[in-house]
Formats: C-alpha cells, sequence, structure tokens
C-alpha cells in the first residue's frame, strides 16, 4: 500500500485536505512549501545518518545469517516482500519522511482529521485515517511488515522526522 516514493502519497494527502477545505491559493501553497520544505530537510538528514551509519538491512543478515549466533541459519536465497532499496537501512525513510510530514500537516490542519489514502500501488485500494500520526504510522511500519526494516530503523526514523520541524509561523 506504501509503496514508494513516500512524499508522493504525502503530497496527494495535502491536496485531499487542500481540496477538501476548498483552500485558496496562497495558503495552499504555503501548505505545500511547508510541507516539501520539510520532507526535503529530513530526507537530507536521513541521507547523512543512513551513511554515517551504514547499518545492514534485513535481508543482509537473513542471507549471510547472524556470525556467532548458532540459531540463526542462513538463507542466501531469501527475497523480502517488498524491492529493496540499495542504500542502508538506518534510519528508515517511510518512517522519517511520514513523521515529519504528518507533524507539518497536523500544525496546518489539526491533530484529528478524516482522511482517505489512495495507493498508486494498490489501485482502487482506499484506507482510511482519523488523523496525521495514524497514517505516517501505518506507513512507517509496513517498512517493517515488508522486511525492508527493523524496530531501530523505524524507531530512529520516528524520532528524526518531526526533530526538524520547525513550528509553523516561526
Amino acid at each position: 500500500f506504501w509503496a514508494p516514493p513516500i512524499w508522493t502519497t504525502w503530497n496527494e494527502i495535502a491536496d485531499g485536505q487542500v481540496l477538501i477545505r476548498r483552500t485558496n491559493l496562497t495558503d495552499a501553497s504555503k501548505v505545500f512549501a511547508s510541507l516539501n520544505l520539510t520532507v526535503a530537510d529530513t530526507t537530507i538528514a536521513m541521507y547523512d545518518a543512513k551513511y554515517h551509519f551504514q547499518w545492514w538491512r534485513p535481508i543482509t543478515a537473513i542471507r549471510a545469517g547472524t556470525p556467532g549466533n548458532p540459531d540463526v541459519t542462513a538463507d542466501p536465497a531469501w527475497n523480502a516482500l517488498a524491492n529493496t532499496a540499495p542504500d542502508p537501512s538506518y534510519p528508515g525513510a517511510h518512517s522519517s519522511i511520514s513523521a515529519a510530514a504528518a507533524t507539518v500537516l497536523t500544525q496546518l490542519f489539526g491533530s484529528r482529521v478524516g482522511l482517505q489514502v489512495s495507493s498508486d500501488a494498490l489501485p482502487d485500494t482506499t484506507r482510511h485515517f482519523t488523523s496525521f500520526n495514524a497514517a505516517a504510522t501505518d506507513a512507517a511500519l509496513s517498512r517493517i511488515y515488508a522486511v525492508q526494516h527493523t524496530r531501530l530503523d523505524h524507531d530512529a526514523g520516528a524520532a528524526l522526522g518531526p526533530a526538524g520541524v520547525a513550528k509553523l509561523g516561526d
């Protein structure tokens, strides 16, 4: 459902909110500027961390096994449920970007909103959420379920995302 690129989905979510509220052009441009500058800043910080820590992805550990742990058997032919990105795992991109986007959109539209989110990966599939944070959590956890990330990656991304978001109006 939450196939990359995740920023596209967050722009679609923002678009839906702008349309529902019949936001004027000036205010709509502020929404998208705030959202996309935040996503860009978060993406820079996330990739700086990814290449600083160089953390392996689950597929690497599963295929190679865990040295020193006889309880883990390597499976060189194993594949994840989704295509695995060719970059380091930590922190998780969906977690970082979704947490940042949810923080911005919550500041702009409030913490309790009705969201309908459609999937670009699964046509005709729509999910409903009661907050931006609920959607962000679902997006982030989807990467653990697809065996793209570990909980460590998610927790770091969920903390990184909102960390750089300025209070709008500052």
